[in-house]
């Protein structure tokens, strides 16, 4: 589950750093990166529900996403990977909060 859940993670920081260069270039995300990340975090925001009080999801999450963020894209310094994760369960917390309310 740990594995699964910072692919995820991973994939959300992933779809942000492209998102970053698609506005870069374009002004605008293309429909297929905002679709992936919406995804991505549909199912992240699952898992935390379903896991709450179970673990430390965030522990977890932050922990595991940097592990499959790092082997997913050698080429980034630690200071990028750990900013992308950072956003990335920023998000989610942002998903969490608005549906709470």
């Amino acid at each position: 589950m740990e594995h699964h859940i910072g692919q995820l993670v991973a994939g959300v920081a992933s779809a942000m750093a492209l998102g970053l260069g698609e506005r870069a270039r374009s002004g605008a995300l293309t429909p297929s990166t905002k679709w992936q990340a919406g995804e991505l975090l549909a199912e992240l925001f699952k898992l935390k529900r379903c896991l709450a009080g179970a673990w430390d999801f965030d522990k977890v999450a932050k922990e595991h996403g940097t592990i499959a963020l790092r082997a997913a894209c050698s080429k980034l310094s630690p200071e990028t990977v750990d900013q992308l994760i950072a956003g990335a369960l920023d998000i989610l917390a942002d998903v969490v909060k608005s549906q709470s309310n």
